[in-house]
């Protein structure tokens, strides 16, 4: 399999994808919150990171990675979402 191959999704090679969602964050969860996830996503991450054997990705890597991008990617439709939802007073 070719790690130049793009996804359908986003348009991301598989080597932009694994380094955007498989890179070790520089800050821990220690001060976090805790955040349930569905058991099947669990498993399936488990599964994820055994497979490619990387180590120290935790589950709060994989998931700040994923909200970075999101929140990167979509920056100026969820600010005019919330614009629009968000009329000043005045």
């Amino acid at each position: 399999m070719s790690r130049t191959r793009r996804s359908k999704s986003q348009g991301l090679t598989e080597k932009e994808y694994f380094e955007t969602f498989f890179k070790i964050p520089k800050q821990n969860a220690s001060k976090g919150r805790t955040v349930y996830i569905r058991p099947e996503f669990h498993q399936k991450f488990l599964k994820l990171i055994a497979g490619l054997e990387i180590d120290r990705l935790t589950m709060y890597a994989y998931l700040d990675n994923i909200i970075e991008h999101h929140f990167t990617e979509f920056e100026e439709t969820i600010y005019k979402i919330y614009q629009d939802r968000n009329k000043p007073l005045f």
